[in-house]
């Protein structure tokens, strides 16, 4: 790619990463996040960057061909602006800023109105660089009493004049502080996905269903067209005007109800399982509701993959059942150990897979590179460790003894690698790997719990687990995996471009998300007052636990052994895991425990029955020609939903410009 198309792509794409830093919040926040769940960035085909790829593909190409065709985007330019518009997708919602800038408001303002809070703060000794107030009981906190209830007016009298300025000033020592770690921790997890994804695509070929649809959309175009070649078939049309239809009209019907008819996707049988032991099965096994862009996206796993999601989503739930009607106290909390179980079990069998590639890429840093794909991996190497160690360096600043340090580092890689893995395995577009060091500090000796180590535990299930929705791990390897000219030296200048979209998204999200609370006390829709008031407090939830170790009084353990959940879970995804290496027509992959009993799942696992269903009967009745035949109508089924996604999402700031008597009440 010459140097003027690379600087063509990437202004389009820094532009799409603007779009989607600004809009986000506007949709999901100060609209309203709850009532119209816009959601444009979370997932793994981020509605925000699917919008922008289609707004590059289906209008500006067309558009410049007819007005400049030297200007015309090509495969590899829109394979780095969609890439650009992934990464971008990181930060503005569920993966980082719904909750961070939230976080650190609350916290000083809930710590100050709560003495033992202040207490046990003032115990810990934590940087003031760490929030934008002080932290003391009955100290003053404007900066997040105005960040939770909006500006006031200059003059008291003029209630609807001038506001005070936004304290600007007052966040940058926490945009400093918490993005040191962030940018650590991002250079650790792009540095290790060069590292892993020649494993995973070339050694081990692991399937990346996402990765496959996403390049049917920018295939090179034939015969001269405009295109790729999915646009011009019919089944594709089909299966996208379907699912958009359907959707919208179900969507719809919520805003007039009295005007658009509604064709079913949910259903409700409560009423008929109303006896014990049925009576206890979960919610999502009664009701559900059908996704097109599952159903779409399923016909692409491994039929073993989709049959494992649903079918332990059902194992689960009878075990849940059976437990509560027959076992009591049944208590839920041990299927969360049994996927720390297997999720440790899993990373392990990851690392040993690849355990040949890891001595030859680490191996590089002692002897001199013979390729150009040695000199990348090297390079990749080099930035892994810097991440790694810096982030261990800033635990240690915090106040977290080394070991511990580690110990949270380890469980973000845990994490990032898992999330990574299970959507290249996968293809889920909607995914979140639950999880939380905080577990550790139930199982280990007593002698080795320390305050700052209890408080930062449950932080890093917040911050990287719970954010896991838009893994920066698992959408940097896809914007890498785009390109399949890519030479190792543009990869790794992708690499650095990926690191400098996330800072940028960042710092320009980050200033939308105070702007719009500053000025805001109530969601435009009037709905929800304060803006986002999910994650005021939740820094604060696990200091009685710690105000309890520094009285040398260890919390009450749950009802049931922590250990022997998580061993079980441990064997049994390792076990699985070794069949499914071993004996190809073994139909259950241990995949599935690490994502059973999430929203997610327990909301999708019938749109994956139903995908399943119909792959096994075209492949079984049809054979590989029908397969391929019918392939563009499932990716039709994946643009439709996410069309009428993006619609759903956008229609909201629209109405209320333009007619806000046609908001839902």
């Amino acid at each position: 790619m010459t140097p003027t198309r690379l600087l063509w792509a990437i202004i389009i794409g820094l532009l799409g990463a603007i779009f989607i830093s600004i809009i986000t919040p506007y949709v999901d926040i100060i609209i309203n996040c709850n009532a119209n769940a816009a959601d444009l960035c979370d997932g793994y085909l981020p509605k925000g960057a699917m919008f922008v790829l289609l707004l590059v593909v289906l209008l500006i190409n067309p558009m410049l061909r007819l007005i400049r065709p030297r200007l015309m985007l090509n495969t590899r330019q829109i394979a780095l602006i969609l890439g650009m518009a992934l990464v971008a997708s990181v930060v503005p919602g569920d993966g980082l800023h719904r909750r961070l800038p939230y976080h650190l408001a609350g916290t000083p303002v809930n710590a100050n109105l709560n003495p033992s809070y202040s207490e046990t703060y003032a115990k810990l000794n934590l940087p003031p660089s760490l929030f934008p107030d002080k932290l003391g009981y009955g100290i003053a906190t404007p900066v997040g009493d105005h960040f939770i209830q909006e500006l006031p007016a200059i003059d008291p009298r003029n209630p609807t004049g001038p506001k005070e300025p936004i304290p600007w000033r007052a966040w940058f020592p926490p945009l400093i502080t918490w993005g040191s770690l962030l940018i650590a921790v991002w250079t650790m997890m792009i540095g290790l996905t060069q590292i892993l994804l020649p494993q995973w695509q070339r050694n081990e070929r692991l399937p990346f269903p996402l990765l496959t649809i996403q390049e049917t959309l920018i295939e090179k175009p034939q015969n001269g067209r405009t295109l790729a070649p999915v646009f011009y078939n019919k089944a594709f049309w089909v299966g996208a005007i379907m699912a958009f239809i359907l959707a919208s009209m179900f969507k719809f019907n919520s805003y007039w109800p009295d005007k658009i008819p509604v064709i079913p996707l949910q259903w409700d049988l409560s009423r008929c399982f109303s006896d014990i032991p049925f009576l206890y099965l979960p919610g999502h096994i009664k009701s559900n509701y059908i996704f097109f862009i599952i159903i779409g996206v399923s016909f692409f796993m491994p039929a073993r993959i989709s049959f494992s999601l649903w079918f332990f989503t059902i194992v689960y739930a009878l075990y849940q059942m059976i437990g509560q009607a027959y076992l009591p106290p049944f208590n839920g909390g041990t299927v969360g150990c049994q996927q720390q179980g297997a999720m440790l079990a899993l990373t392990t069998a990851v690392l040993w897979l690849g355990r040949a590639h890891w001595r030859h890429v680490f191996g590089l840093l002692f002897r001199k590179p013979e390729t150009e794909d040695d000199y990348q991996q090297r390079d990749a190497v080099i930035m892994f460790l810097i991440g790694t160690i810096a982030a261990i360096i800033w635990f240690i600043w915090v106040g977290v003894n080394p070991g511990w340090a580690i110990v949270f580092v380890g469980f973000i890689l845990m994490i990032s690698i898992i999330i990574t893995r299970t959507v290249a395995e996968t293809g889920m577009p909607y995914l979140r790997a639950m999880g939380s060091p905080e577990i550790l500090t139930s199982i280990v000796p007593f002698s080795w719990l320390s305050p700052i180590s209890l408080y930062f535990a449950p932080i890093m299930g917040l911050l990287f687990a719970h954010t896991s929705v838009a893994s920066p791990m698992c959408l940097g390897a896809h914007a890498l995996a785009l390109d399949k000219e890519a030479t190792p030296r543009y990869r790794w200048r992708v690499s650095l471009l990926i690191i400098a979209v996330l800072i940028f998204t960042f710092v320009i999200c980050g200033a939308v998300h105070l702007y719009g609370n500053y000025n805001h006390s109530i969601t435009m829709d009037g709905l929800e007052t304060p803006l986002n008031p999910y994650w005021f407090n939740t820094f604060n939830w696990v200091l009685p636990k710690i105000d309890s170790v520094t009285r040398g009084v260890r919390p009450t353990p749950p009802p049931y052994s922590q250990i022997g959940h998580i061993t079980a879970g441990a064997v049994l995804a390792g076990g699985l895991e070794l069949a499914s290496l071993n004996i190809p027509t073994w139909p259950i992959h241990p995949i599935g425990i690490i994502i059973v009993n999430t929203w997610y799942l327990n909301r999708c696992w019938v749109s994956l029955l139903i995908g399943w269903l119909l792959k096994i009967t075209i492949l079984r009745y049809g054979g590989s020609n029908l397969y391929r035949t019918v392939t563009p109508f499932f990716v039709g089924l994946i643009i439709g939903d996410i069309v009428h996604l993006i619609l759903w999402g956008l229609l909201p700031a629209v109405l209320l410009f333009v007619a806000p008597s046609l908001m839902p009440s």
